[in-house]
């Protein structure tokens, strides 16, 4: 989709949103306060993927209203508002599969960045999912603030709150440790990506919001007799953790859909993280940084092991893994990789089946 305005919107309240017009086909940044729009300006809005959930789910229905409905079932136990706070999109069902992107964004928040584009002149302006941004080689764009993964078949966010060995341990997870890492400017590079391949948009005005069901939470933060206990449960796209060949067939995923029916698997994982630890309980999120980079670690020393779920108990300070294995060699090599990384096994329970080693653990940093 050709623009003549593009914005890139503020992930944060220390920041506006920034503006980009297009000139002889280069993007030209005009500071907010000297931007003057004109009638039938053709503007596109990119919403932070920090501040947006993307999970990739099986949407079997026919029609797009039953597809939203079966949607917002399937994610319910997976966020944290009321679904009458909510907007969700559905991006292009997957080739060859039922699978479709699943965008979430508080409406309230959507309704903010609308206002927003308003008071520059810019009401009209479609509003992109940045996470829906592909790319048709795979790239990791340094924009300062947050490393965002593209490919053509999907894409990933970091945010480098988290710490650079830990960022570094979810590109190697994420498949991209062959991608050269690119320092470039955020609005230029959305731009260019969109142009080459557009987004998914989330505009309210074309967003199906279901109402009357009933609640549904994200495991985050449970209040019992005054004590406040913080979990967060983090999916992992088991794709991070396929070998180039294994992302060719598509194996693992295939696997995981089978053995963890219905369960979503969000692509943005540290854009979750990152806004469960601001409001968790203090020292939560130095506990887990660490932790999850050693982990990483651990992990990148084999191909074939293939992270499904991850979860942090602060108040325990204890990383709950389940992972598979391509045999209990490689499982025992995992294993051996942990206490150099930083890491010690509190208990385990490994299932070996035929062709198939799944261990679940729970582990805490070496003291």
């Amino acid at each position: 989709m050709s623009a003549d305005v593009f914005v890139e919107l503020a992930a944060d309240d220390s920041g506006d949103a920034r503006i980009g017009r297009m000139r002889k086909g280069v993007l030209e940044e005009i500071p907010v306060h000297a931007f003057h729009a004109s009638p039938g300006m053709k503007a596109v809005a990119f919403a932070p993927a920090l501040l947006m959930n993307r999970l990739r789910i099986p949407v079997p229905a026919r029609s797009e209203t039953e597809a939203h409905r079966s949607a917002l079932y399937t994610i319910e136990d997976d966020l944290a508002q009321p679904i009458e706070e909510i907007t969700l999109v559905l991006g292009p069902r997957q080739a060859g599969t039922s699978d479709r992107d699943a965008f979430v964004v508080d409406t309230a928040l959507l309704q903010s960045w609308r206002a927003r584009l308003e008071q520059i002149g810019l009401g009209q302006a479609v509003i992109v999912a940045e996470s829906s941004l592909r790319s048709r080689t795979p790239a990791v764009w340094d924009f300062g603030d947050r490393v965002l993964l593209t490919r053509l078949e999907d894409s990933f966010v970091a945010d480098k709150q988290l710490g650079d060995d830990t960022v570094r341990g979810f590109i190697a997870a994420s498949g991209f440790s062959d991608a050269p890492v690119r320092k470039a400017g955020s609005l230029a590079t959305l731009a260019e990506l969109h142009l080459e391949s557009p987004g998914v948009e989330i505009s309210s005005g074309k967003s199906a919001q279901m109402k009357g069901l009933r609640a549904w939470q994200t495991t985050a933060a449970l209040a019992m007799a005054g004590l406040l206990i913080w979990t967060i449960t983090l999916y992992l796209d088991t794709r991070a953790q396929e070998s180039a060949a294994q992302r060719a067939d598509q194996t693992a995923r295939q696997m995981f859909r089978t053995q963890f029916a219905g369960v979503p698997e969000p692509a943005d994982v540290h854009a979750e993280v990152r806004r469960i630890m601001q409001d968790s309980a203090p020292g939560s999120a130095a506990d887990f940084q660490p932790m999850a980079s050693a982990l990483f670690k651990a992990i990148s020393g084999s191909d074939t092991i293939q992270l499904s779920r991850l979860s942090y108990a602060a108040a325990e300070q204890s990383l709950q893994a389940e992972l598979r294995f391509a045999n209990t060699a490689d499982e025992a090599a995992f294993r051996s990789r942990l206490v150099p990384a930083g890491l010690q096994v509190e208990s385990a329970e490994v299932t070996d089946l035929p062709g198939d080693v799944q261990g679940r653990f729970v582990l805490r940093s070496v003291p």
